[in-house]
């Protein structure tokens, strides 16, 4: 869910909440404080492309690192030294790709020394051991919508089994994909258009409340929750070495062509993926939740701690590792 739009926002988002609150807070002691490197990045053992970010912290903004030595370890055997990549020619701004593909319990250490060798910092994680999705049961219901009118709504139950002996942190993630095939007016030939869309309704699940779901009634009474779980992450405090059926609800939206003259079919489907992530990423995202949530106001509001992981500066390393099953509805 929204993975793209948190790693680009990694950088930003700390660094705002820098002097209020955090793992590696800094003392305030009047005027200009010492610049510290910030390493950010949300690894996924899914794919043999993951980027870190490198950046310095001060009161002058937060300017990026392009020439710092970068090292990545696996299991203690340095793997690759990470070359920096600009993301275009007219774009000044970049990050360092990671190339090496991990696997479930590697241990990933990575290290940064800026080039002067002021700055060093590293962050060590584990990958997470990926869990199947035992079964996805589909219905088509009808639901309270936020104005109280009766809408149809697909709900989702997702059968997992938790790992036992141990303590689980997950990310559910739910893509609809609408496709159509037509003929386009004034075409000769068929033409495929597709629409994906991120998005779930988490409020009556036990575990992705925590233990405070919703019910049918306060849907209809018009009682909301203030901070929605739109990541989708949730730990196994409520199903502790059980098997656990998440359930989950999406709105059908129907994707309408108004240049197809012809329609030949529609599929409806839905991608669902289980990442098992990190207790680091676990607590960032709850952060998250709070922060990009409907009633947050960072000036009335309490302030947030975000994690940290970086040792002998700032940011944060997470890791994931999923799967996805997809399911067809029509």
């Amino acid at each position: 869910m929204k993975a793209t739009y948190i790693q680009y926002t990694l950088v930003s988002t700390f660094l705002l909440l820098l002097l209020s609150a955090c793992q590696n807070e800094i003392d305030y002691k009047g005027g200009v404080s010492n610049p510290r490197l910030v390493m950010n990045a949300l690894l996924n053992a899914d794919t043999l492309e993951n980027k870190l970010f490198l950046n310095l912290s001060g009161n002058q903004g937060t300017p990026e690192v392009k020439d710092a030595l970068v090292h990545l370890y696996v299991n203690e055997e340095l793997k690759e030294t990470l070359p920096y990549i600009r993301r275009g020619v007219n774009d000044r701004t970049g990050y360092y790709l990671i190339s090496t593909p991990f696997a479930e319990a590697d241990q990933v250490r990575i290290e940064a020394t800026s080039s002067d060798g002021v700055h060093r910092v590293y962050a060590e994680v584990v990958v997470p051991q990926r869990i199947d999705i035992q079964r996805i049961d589909t219905a088509t219901v009808t639901q309270f919508d936020s104005y109280l009118n009766n809408t149809e709504v697909i709900r989702l139950k997702i059968t997992l089994n938790d790992r036992v002996n141990e303590q689980n942190y997950y990310q559910l993630g739910v893509k609809q994909n609408y496709i159509t095939c037509g003929r386009p007016y004034r075409e000769e030939k068929d033409t495929i258009f597709t629409r994906s869309e991120i998005a779930f309704e988490s409020s009556f699940d036990m575990a992705l409340t925590d233990g405070k779901p919703m019910s049918e009634a306060e849907i209809e009474n018009g009682l909301f929750p203030t901070a929605h779980n739109q990541y989708g992450i949730f730990d196994d405090t409520y199903f502790k070495d059980k098997s656990y059926t998440l359930t989950v609800y999406t709105t059908i939206f129907e994707d309408y062509y108004p240049y197809v003259e012809i329609l030949k079919s529609e599929t409806l489907a839905y991608d669902v993926s289980l990442k098992c992530i990190t207790k680091e990423q676990y607590y960032y995202l709850r952060a998250m939740n709070i922060l990009d949530s409907d009633g947050f106001d960072p000036i009335m509001s309490q302030p947030i701690q975000m994690p940290s992981n970086v040792i002998g500066g700032l940011g944060f390393v997470g890791m994931q590792a999923s799967t996805t099953q997809t399911e067809t509805i029509r």
